[in-house]
């Protein structure tokens, strides 16, 4: 399943269906965004092709064979369909040990770096260090190339972000981050450690300079992130 996000004063959310897209309400200036395109398009844009996008797409096939696993101590559990990794994981009461694999990745990795599968799992985002942020992160590629994402979340670790396409799970990244809250650019080299299937990207960071690790952690601490050791679902 395709799942997109929106962009509306400098706000980056989502993700959300198809069907949510287009029964939601949203000003004319509202951007959409999902793998299948190249870039954000406006939300009048959006509906006038969204059909025929989807029909053109061979996405569909690849997201739903798709095969996951989770991991906890020490013992694997998988092959899994999306469905039925979202209905394994929420028989478990802490995921502070719970580690995702999927096709395609070099490591097994934290469950707390699928921000879409907590989403879809009822998880509050607010009970985790990491914190949302407003921004934008250029990928400079070796051969020259620059590439322009939307910021999403930022940690001590990494960021997420999105809109930056040609990437692959385990790549080394020079990126910059601008945001107005830092006092300059951030200019860092991270990993990528996760792509999700509506392309949300997840860097760690590999070496970061003081100063800037300094601004972050000063963010985190002023933002109204909770940080706590685990994740809480929602109440019903």
């Amino acid at each position: 399943m395709v799942k997109w996000f929106t962009f509306q004063n400098e706000i980056v959310d989502g993700p959300f269906t198809t069907a949510q897209v287009k029964t939601l309400s949203y000003p004319q200036d509202t951007l959409v965004w999902g793998r299948v395109q190249k870039d954000w398009i406006s939300i009048d844009q959006w509906r006038d092709t969204v059909d025929e996008t989807l029909s053109n797409s061979n996405i569909f096939p690849i997201d739903i064979g798709r095969e996951w696993h989770y991991g906890i101590d020490g013992e694997s559990f998988g092959p899994f369909s999306r469905i039925d990794l979202i209905d394994s994981l929420k028989q478990i009461k802490s995921l502070d040990d719970v580690l995702l694999w999927t096709n395609g990745m070099k490591d097994w990795t934290s469950i707390f770096e699928f921000h879409d599968v907590l989403q879809e799992m009822g998880i509050n985002k607010r009970h985790h260090p990491r914190a949302e942020i407003n921004g934008s992160v250029f990928v400079n590629f070796e051969n020259g190339e620059r590439v322009m994402g939307q910021l999403v979340s930022i940690s001590e670790g990494g960021i997420g972000f999105t809109g930056i396409e040609d990437l692959t799970p385990g790549e080394t990244v020079n990126l910059e981050i601008l945001c107005s809250i830092f006092s300059k650019s951030i200019r860092v080299t991270a990993q990528v450690r996760y792509i999700s299937e509506s392309n949300f990207v997840g860097a760690q960071f590999m070496n970061i300079h003081s100063e800037a690790l300094a601004q972050i952690v000063g963010y985190i601490k002023n933002s109204e992130s909770i940080k706590v050791p685990f994740y809480t679902r929602k109440s019903a």
